[in-house]
């Protein structure tokens, strides 16, 4: 049947009279010719010169069936784009099929020529322009390629145009005059019908275009100007239709980022050689062979320098396949055989095995992963979105614009703090691990894949008539400009400092608690610290108390009103919330007035209050002042844009404020310019309104207002309030105590310092909201009923005492229907969650990416409904998960769901979030490791020494496969072990492998900044092993890290004893070293002096390695170890670069390399920041010892004095030079020498240690 097809109408392009003018269009349907469907000869030209003129590249995708080229047709549909459809010989011969001959290329020509046809045939319904092409085609491939230039022939002859728009000839194996000439021959046959030629200089393919670069020189992976020139000497003069795959590193098959050098910028100079011959600006058409697994900012400047076409291949293939092995995994229950499934033995499967089923999710799959690449290449019309902020809900307004838009947003994100966006609802958690990761609710991969311009900086101002931001860039003394079509303010809150005499955040000691810089620099203050005074007691105050007191602070708490959490809490419930507090040790002072802060030479030292009348003095070195936030307003003020009255950006209900292309949400958007909200679930209900109203203009979503219900766990007490709407807190139904407004009923266990009010309407028939204290297991279950008309049919004093009305929950446990929420932080409804199990979110992780259940406060999972849904969801389907059927969970999950729960066994368990018709008898053998542990047992319990130590030894080698914290480990072994003085005979005194660097002072030592980090990743190892020392756990973890990142096994000896406590640590001088402890310094004093008094590094090096009875060859083997790790400013000083991404050189930082790659290829996952001494800082070889490091030829690598030092020093370098060669006697030497700093100064038990 005849398809009509009409183009759009003109955009306002300016007519065209000449190809030459096709550049000058605005839109491509105003080039002449233009149509949907296939198009070739001068429509198909112009198009790619319209692309190089608005620097976009048309991605092309190597199809081998109906199924992929319908999957890029409608992908070009989607995003109304055009694209391009290629063939490869082999992927034609399976397009025809695999088992027709194929001797003489009749299949190949054969299945080329069908999906040319099959492509015209079915394009045009499409609606986009299409070209197809030929794919790499080398010398033993020209049959193939004349057989369809045949077929083009006769195509021309009938219709005036050829079959294909452009053919591609690959003749890089052969010597480049001779490409040239056999290029030049066929050209002269292609002009004569219109065609385009694609033609390959260098090397770009690989084996599956029937290329073998095994063995090839490096030379050949990169062109040159002059060859370039050649090829448009001998090409132009035939047709000005040709582009050229030149070589710049992108050889095919190498689909890992940075194992070959990406040089796009030659592809400029190749542009700008021939500007000098030709007079003109860009002349030449290039095309970017192995596209897939480039990084991103390679393909921008590639097609900012004339790449008009990239192939996409291997990502595709990998995306066809990825909708299949979904599929299978969400259905797998239902493919095991025509009939049987979950549902029933005599269930029919035959919905889920028809291969349109699983075929289609391919199709799908690829279509999406199509996309993405013409996002990647600006194939796209998208509007230009500038997010100011990247905060929770700017990160949330962004993976939401990006999910809805499907396509439309080109987004920019402007990240003042260092690091991607974070969880600022669980900042406190941060003193456990003391890791910005594990804080993340994004990464830099994530804005990578999905192609979003990530800038680290302040933005400075905004120019609403021109639609641009300034940004003053981080790190840099320099600005840049963005524009935009929509701008999104997210820039959230700035703490509160109260006009209080002395509260000053430039004096030491004076903090505020807002962000991860502001913890580190809290973590500083504390090493110093003993008492620390915390101005409020609210929420944030209280979160701020909790990080003193993990800080082993005397911490005070001073709160303004009569109670603890006025804003939440009534007085009673603050009074309990008080004594529960101060049960734990922090001091409670509420009512108070703060006069002042007092000040010395070395900062803070008192906090003089107003208490019960008396004027009195707290002795503190630490104020951390958390009285409140305000929103963040002065760059929208200084833009002119209308204000709240309270302050914020005045919107309406769909985000927007008085310049209708300028949107604000979170803490900084001020509700009609009346509240704004300063709890993380009303900005993502923004997000999610703004984002929809951004994709589809005609949207009628608004935001009235938000549910101001909170839970938290605050100093070890879990406290919430929820209410049914906002009057619940804004007329302060939760502190009235009128019968005719409200009726209250309260039950308390003071003695358990449990609390519980519930708030009625007057005639008890709807429940209005509630207060919690010590137990909130029931907040879901009751901030749904809030949400109802009734309470259900029980009455209020069963409800107060924990009988909940009945409701339809699909036999799943949780008391919950389908519209009710799970999480409340971002409003997920339960049915969404069990709609995405069912789709294949199989464990929480996967439910978080789905549905971002969990990913805020985290209770929904950790004391919430998630995990019963998901255990009963998963045994509906059949799943078969995690450690049994009755609880689907993995065993770190389960033991995280006990500890948050307070659950001690396996009956508990299933009780509370397991499926209990699942229970079998060999559940809890099954379980056995994980019930010892919850139960407070440890893993070692039962064994012996020996099987502590090899049970020990297993667990940190997954531990540090997990975390890669092989560094950090590796420094805490050595700086434990290197204060033994051999000059010295007594236990401890001698210092050495005696676990003294747990304790306070030694931990707190300058040249061990960092390392309580260390210690707090042990800790759980240590409980866990008790008959091993704490000395044999850092020498242990020492060695598995530098085996596992490819080192030598170093034959360690274990038994050591222990110091009995903080008397055991070398002092500050002991060893006549200064601040540290005995321990190296990486350059010499501002007195010209290193700490032992040494004037020069070598004799430094000598000073501190001699006395602990080593020689030159074990002191240049241990430096050796500099090959994995790297220094940050926050802990030494001595380099410029700090924690997060900002901060790091190119490589510490995550993007676009993938640094760090360890020693097995994968890419490590820990913080960015700081400079390493080695490119690979995860991976134990000997390149520390290689020209490029040790000649400091590379700038972003780091070498301090003493690094020098060993190979200047005459002595040291014959080892160096050693090592340089033979990395075999680099291990050798350095697993003696560490197994040799690993005993010095030990005591052991037996006497002879215990050798594994």
């Amino acid at each position: 049947p005849k398809v009509e097809h009409h183009r759009p109408a003109s955009t306002g392009g300016l007519p065209v009279e000449s190809a030459m003018e096709a550049d000058k269009c605005n839109s491509f349907w105003d080039i002449p010719g233009m149509k949907a469907g296939v198009i070739t000869g001068d429509v198909a030209w112009n198009l790619l010169r319209f692309a190089k003129a608005k620097q976009f590249s048309i991605p092309a995708f190597n199809c081998t069936s109906t199924g992929s080229v319908n999957a890029v047709l409608e992908a070009g549909r989607d995003l109304q784009r055009p694209v391009i459809i290629q063939f490869s010989e082999g992927g034609s011969a399976f397009f025809a099929g695999k088992s027709l001959p194929n001797k003489d290329k009749q299949a190949s020509i054969l299945g080329a020529v069908a999906g040319a046809q099959y492509v015209r045939g079915v394009a045009a319904a499409y609606g986009i322009p299409c070209l197809v092409h030929s794919d790499h085609c080398a010398k033993k491939l020209l049959p193939w390629f004349d057989g369809m230039l045949e077929i083009d022939e006769k195509f021309f002859k009938a219709t005036g145009e050829p079959l294909f728009s452009s053919h591609m000839l690959d003749l890089s194996e052969e010597p480049h005059e001779e490409n040239i000439a056999i290029c030049v021959q066929y050209f002269q046959r292609m002009a004569k019908i219109n065609l385009i030629l694609e033609m390959e200089i260098g090397i770009t393919g690989g084996v599956e275009d029937g290329v073998d670069n095994s063995g090839v020189s490096n030379d050949k992976l990169y062109s040159t100007p002059e060859e370039v020139w050649q090829v448009y000497e001998a090409l132009s003069p035939i047709s000005e239709k040709f582009t050229i795959a030149a070589a710049f590193g992108n050889v095919h098959g190498v689909y890992k980022p940075g194992n070959v050098v990406l040089r796009p910028e030659l592809l400029a100079s190749f542009q700008e050689h021939a500007e000098k011959k030709l007079g003109r600006e860009k002349p030449l058409f290039f095309v970017f062979h192995g596209g897939s697994g480039s990084e991103k900012d390679k393909i921008d400047a590639a097609r900012k320098s004339g790449v008009v076409k990239m192939n996409v291949d291997t990502d595709t293939q990998w995306a066809y396949w990825d909708g299949i092995r979904k599929f299978y995994k969400a259905k797998e229950g239902y493919l095991q055989g025509q009939i049987g499934n979950p549902e029933g033995e005599d269930k029919p499967n035959k919905s889920y095995y028809d291969p349109r089923k699983w075929m289609r999710e391919a199709e799908v799959s690829m279509r999406d992963r199509v996309k993405e690449s013409c996002m990647d290449l600006k194939n796209s019309n998208c509007k230009e979105v500038v997010i100011v902020g990247w905060g929770p809900v700017g990160h949330t307004f962004l993976s939401k614009l990006l999910e809805k838009g499907k396509g439309k947003f080109s987004c920019t994100v402007i990240s003042e703090e260092s690091y991607p966006a974070y969880n600022r609802v669980k900042l406190t958690s941060f003193f456990q691990h003391r890791d910005p990761n594990a804080l993340s609710m994004s990464s830099l991969e994530w804005c990578v894949k999905n192609g979003v311009k990530l800038i680290f900086g302040r933005a400075a101002g905004i120019n609403r008539e021109a639609k641009s931001v300034e940004i003053c860039i981080q790190g840099a003394d320099s600005k840049c400009t963005v524009t935009y079509d929509e701008l999104v303010l997210a820039t959230g809150s700035k703490p509160f400092v109260p006009p209080t005499p002395g509260l000053d955040v430039t004096v030491p000691g004076v903090h505020v608690y807002r962000t991860i810089d502001d913890l580190f620099a809290i973590t500083e203050r504390a090493k110093t610290a003993k008492k620390a005074a915390i101005i409020g007691g609210g929420l944030l105050g209280l979160e701020a108390a909790k990080a003193a007191y993990d800080l082993k602070l005397e911490t005070h708490i001073l709160e303004m009103a009569p109670h603890l959490m006025p804003v939440q809490l009534d007085a009673e419930a603050g009074g309990m919330l008080k004594a529960k507090v101060e049960a734990l040790g922090p001091i409670v002072h509420t009512g108070v007035k703060i006069l002042e802060i007092q000040s010395g030479e070395t900062g803070v030292t008192g906090v003089k209050i107003s208490e019960g009348g008396q004027e009195i003095v707290l002795q503190v070195d630490m104020v951390i002042c958390s009285a409140g936030v305000r929103p963040r307003q002065e760059l929208a003020e200084a833009a002119g844009l209308e204000l709240g009255s309270r302050g914020g950006v005045k919107v309406d209900g769909q985000m927007c404020s008085a310049d209708p292309h300028v949107y604000a949400v979170g803490e900084i958007a001020s509700l009609n310019g009346g509240m704004c909200y300063q709890l993380s679930a009303p900005g993502y209900t923004q997000a999610e309104v703004l984002a929809e109203k951004l994709s589809d203009p005609s949207a009628k979503t608004v935001f009235t207002g938000a549910d101001l219900s909170t839970k938290l766990k605050l100093l070890g007490v879990d406290v919430a309030s929820f209410g049914g709407d906002s009057d619940f807190w804004f007329k302060r139904q939760y502190m009235c105590d009128d019968a005719s407004v409200v009726k209250n009923l309260v039950a308390k266990d003071e003695g358990g310092g449990k609390y519980k009010k519930l708030v009625f309407s007057p005639d008890g028939k709807k429940l209005l909201g509630g207060i919690l204290v010590g137990d909130i297991s029931d907040f879901t279950k009751l901030t749904a009923v809030t949400k109802r008309p009734d309470i259900g049919g029980v009455t209020p004093e069963e409800l107060l005492a924990g009988k909940m009305p009945k409701v339809e929950d699909g036999g799943d446990g949780t008391n919950l229907g389908d519209d009710d929420l799970v999480c409340n932080c971002h409003c997920v409804k339960k049915s969404v969650i069990r709609k995405a199990i069912e789709a294949g979110a199989h464990d929480f992780a996967e439910i978080k990416k789905c549905t971002k259940a969990g990913t805020g406060c985290g209770t929904c999972i950790s004391t919430g409904p998630q995990p019963k849904l998901l255990a009963f969801t998963l045994n509906k389907l059949g799943v078969k998960k995690g450690c049994c059927p009755s609880l689907p969970f993995d065993a770190e999950d389960i033991e995280d769901l006990a500890k948050a729960r307070q659950i001690k066994t396996y009956e508990g368990l299933l009780d509370d979030v397991g499926y209990a018709p699942a229970a079998a008898p060999s559940d809890q053998q099954a379980l056995g490791g994980v019930l010892d542990r919850i139960s407070g047992k440890p893993k070692g319990e039962g064994m012996d020494h020996v099987s502590q130590l090899k049970a020990l030894s297993a667990d940190l080698w997954k531990f540090i496969d997990k975390v890669n914290c092989n560094p950090i480990l590796l420094r805490l072994a050595w700086h434990d072990a290197g204060t033994y003085d051999k000059s010295k005979t007594a236990f401890p005194d001698r210092g050495g492998a005696n676990g003294s660097i747990i304790f306070d002072p030694e931990i707190n030592h300058g040249a061990n900044n960092g390392l309580n980090k260390a210690v707090k990743y042990l800790e759980p190892f240590k409980a866990d092993y008790p008959l091993v020392s704490w000395a044999d756990v850092i020498q242990m973890a020492g060695a598995v890290a530098i085996e596992h990142c490819g080192g030598p096994k170093v034959a360690m000896k274990y038994g050591r004893k222990d110091v009995s406590g903080p008397e055991g640590c070398p002092g500050r001088q002991s060893r006549g070293t200064a601040d540290n402890a005995g321990l190296p310094d990486a350059f010499a004093g501002g007195n010209g002096q290193y700490a032992c008094g040494a004037t020069d590094p070598s004799t430094h090096l000598r000073n501190i390695f001699y006395r602990m009875g080593f020689d030159d060859r074990a002191i240049v083997a241990l430096s050796g170890a500099h090959t994995i790790g790297r220094a940050f400013k926050e802990r030494s000083g001595t380099v410029a670069e700090g924690y997060g991404e900002a901060n790091a050189c190119p490589y510490t930082k995550a993007q676009p390399r993938g640094c760090p790659i360890r020693h097995d290829q994968k890419p490590g996952v820990g913080m960015p920041g700081g400079k390493s001494w080695t490119t690979k800082w995860l991976k134990f070889d000997n390149e520390y010892f290689q020209d490029h490091v040790y000649k400091e030829t590379d700038p972003n690598l780091f070498w301090a004095s003493t690094d020098k030092a060993l190979h200047q020093d005459e002595e040291f370098k014959k080892y160096f030079m050693l090592y340089r060669e033979d990395q075999s006697a680099f291990f050798a030497d350095f697993a003696v020498a560490m197994k040799t700093l690993s005993e010095l100064g030990a005591e052991w038990e037996p006497a002879e240690g215990i050798t594994l």
